[in-house]
Parts: C-alpha cells; structure tokens; sequence
C-alpha cells in the first residue's frame, strides 16, 4: 500500500503544480484510504 501512497503523493504534488491549489482535498484521501491515517489526523496532516 505504501508504493501506491506514494505514486499518489506524486500524483497530488504534480496536479497541485498544475492548478495552484486544493490540495487537502486530494491529500486526506490519499492519507486516509493508502496509508491508514486516522480522519481528524490526516485532515491535521494537511492542513501542513
């Protein structure tokens, strides 16, 4: 799962570049179904 959270990070990074913004919308995601993050911690994370 880990390979797949990272390709996502990638994925998230790249688009952010792109469009300029949004990215707790993509991050909590990704934090919580690829790397089994808790919810309220992830939403933490990106707020980062």
């Amino acid at each position: 799962m880990d390979v797949a959270g990272y390709t996502a990070s990638i994925f998230i990074g790249i688009a952010l570049g792109i469009i300029g913004g949004g990215g707790s919308i993509l991050t909590v995601p990704a934090l919580v179904y690829l790397f089994s993050v808790d919810a309220v911690l992830a939403t933490a994370y990106s707020l980062l």
